[in-house]
């Protein structure tokens, strides 16, 4: 079992506690095609000379750092990038993907997991972070404060997880049907279809 808890668990636990139960356990969702495309998406954006300008939008940024991993008090992982500006550090989570017209509390909160990483690591205050999507070209700055203790709840149901407390998953059963997890998840019913 690890000593820290990859802040993209925060996402996985919001879609499912399941989904974040099965990975800490050592089964993490196989590589899908649009996995691997929204990687390539991302990757391509990273070496992009001109992103500064796309990503940061009206944020003036002194320096960056790109693919920073960091490991602080329990929780860790590789932040896509981390920009100072007015000499705070501001992570990026770069989303290989289109801006949805609403933005998933599940990125939110994976932004804000990176952020409250960053101010650990760095010592400064993080008081906002930005997702950028790379296949618009869009981005979207977000308070971190309003988040912080959902993140932190977030993190201490983990810790019970990993001490092998199961979750309740809160997918809709629908959603459940096309979920990888559903072949080991014991907590949702599956229909079996027999053929004639």
């Amino acid at each position: 079992m690890s000593n820290c808890f990859d802040a993209s668990l925060v996402r996985q636990y919001l879609y499912c506690p399941m989904a974040a139960h099965y990975i800490l356990r050592g089964l993490p969702e196989p590589e899908t095609e649009r996995m691997r495309e929204g990687k390539e998406t991302q990757k391509a954006e990273e070496q992009r000379e001109d992103r500064r300008k796309l990503a940061l939008g009206t944020i003036e940024a002194e320096y960056e750092e790109r693919s920073v991993y960091i490991t602080a008090d329990g929780i860790c992982g590789i932040i896509d990038m981390v920009i100072w500006a007015k000499g705070r550090p501001i992570p990026v989570e770069i989303k290989g993907t289109r801006k949805p017209h609403r933005i998933p509390l599940s990125h939110r909160a994976q932004a804000t997991a990176y952020a409250i990483l960053v101010e650990k690591a760095y010592g400064k205050a993080v008081p906002q972070a930005i997702i950028y999507y790379a296949e618009t070209r869009d981005t979207v700055t977000i308070s971190t404060a309003q988040y912080k203790p959902l993140v932190t709840e977030i993190l201490r149901k983990l810790a019970q997880i990993a001490q092998g407390h199961t979750p309740e998953p809160n997918q809709p059963p629908e959603k459940c049907a096309s979920c990888w997890y559903r072949k080991y998840c014991k907590t949702t019913t599956t229909t079996k279809i027999e053929i004639l």
